[in-house]
């Protein structure tokens, strides 16, 4: 997966944290070749523990490595979800503020930035003492094994790692064997990480083809996305053409733009060229310009130049902005000097949009001058 790629919102909360050092876990001697046994007795144990998390990790590649999780400091010490299965001595040294901890939350994403991550993430499955069998989870959570996972407090039955073939058909038999659409909208993002293999596409490509729920569908294009395989390409692609709704078709152009793949940015430059659907066209812009390639700068250059639609200039204008910084003194060019009044005052709000300091620079300078 692509760590540059933001996929949603980070947001600052403060949390109370009640009992970090008393957070219980069991450590259940599972064989690597079989997971859904020692799932079974983790989950026979519920009547004990009430409410609690059965989790275990897969090992993931360096091109996808997740960093889903959340970011928990307790004054200068970092506190991973490994810290804590391994009961690390760093434990035992925090100095526990009063009240509140800070934790900078990832939701069902990644952030931008050379983060410190882990090829190995936990999928964990919280149950209530109500849960009737393994298929009747209140949540499941993914978290990378260098970020941290809030427990609340509930105990973790740990079963270490699995290979990703073995994981995999793990899940994907909760999700065919489910009847209920919030337990497999939990399920598909377990399935989605599994990149590595080409079942992992395959599974999602039927979803998308199925009758299932519509946001199931489109859950299904963006883990495509995350596949970066030509197979995952070509459904998309023809996604674009032949999805049933422009919705549909939107997360097909999204699932393009985040494959790395030369393939899909050259089908992004055609999209945005030449597709008749201007919302179509608008999103592969939108997503060249999260491709820190010259080809790409050149073509979003292109259209602020000269495609005839204001609204299409517009959206270059922005991922120019989002792009590179690279691409500031074109934007305090055109904001300067270019002929049409709309073109000025879009390339104003783009450099608005960037922390760059000669964009501010020139922001000021600009409005110095409207005196």
């Amino acid at each position: 997966m692509k760590k540059n790629t933001i996929i949603q919102i980070v947001v600052l909360v403060l949390v109370h944290i009640v009992g970090l050092h008393a957070q219980k876990f069991i450590h259940m001697n599972a064989e690597s070749g079989k997971l859904p046994e020692p799932f079974q007795n983790a989950f026979s144990q519920h009547d004990e523990l009430e409410n609690f998390w059965i989790g275990y990790s897969i090992e993931l590649t360096n091109n996808n490595g997740v960093s889903v999780g959340s970011f928990y400091f307790n004054g200068d010490t970092e506190v991973s979800l490994r810290d804590l299965i391994e009961n690390s001595p760093k434990l035992k040294n925090l100095n526990t503020p009063p009240n509140h901890h800070r934790m900078f939350r990832i939701v069902n994403g990644r952030i931008k930035g050379d983060l410190k991550i882990d090829n190995e993430t936990a999928i964990l499955f919280r149950y209530d003492r109500t849960s009737k069998d393994i298929g009747d989870f209140a949540e499941i959570a993914i978290c990378n094994l260098a970020r941290y996972a809030d427990l609340e407090n509930m105990p973790l039955v740990w079963l270490g790692r699995f290979k990703q073939p073995i994981s995999f058909e793990f899940i994907a038999g909760l999700f065919k064997g489910s009847e209920f659409k919030f337990a497999k909208e939990e399920l598909l993002p377990g399935i989605g990480i599994h990149a590595d293999l080409q079942e992992t596409t395959e599974f999602l490509a039927g979803i998308y083809k199925s009758d299932e729920s519509y946001e199931l569908r489109e859950d299904a294009l963006f883990w495509l996305g995350q596949q970066d395989n030509y197979t995952a390409f070509e459904i998309l692609k023809q996604a674009v053409s032949d999805a049933p709704s422009e919705d549909l078709k939107e997360k097909a152009v999204m699932g393009i733009g985040q494959l790395d793949l030369p393939e899909a940015l050259d089908e992004l430059i055609v999209i945005a060229r030449k597709n008749r659907n201007m919302e179509l066209r608008q999103e592969a812009i939108m997503w060249l310009g999260h491709k820190a390639v010259k080809k790409a700068e050149d073509e979003l250059k292109g259209f602020v130049e000269n495609d005839p639609d204001i609204e299409i200039k517009k959206r270059a204008l922005f991922a120019l902005a989002n792009q590179s910084d690279n691409n500031v003194d074109f934007l305090i060019n055109l904001a300067m000097s270019n002929r049409s009044l709309q073109i000025r005052k879009h390339a104003i709000w783009a450099l608005g949009s960037t922390d760059n300091p000669r964009a501010v620079e020139a922001l000021i300078n600009l409005a110095k001058g409207a005196k």
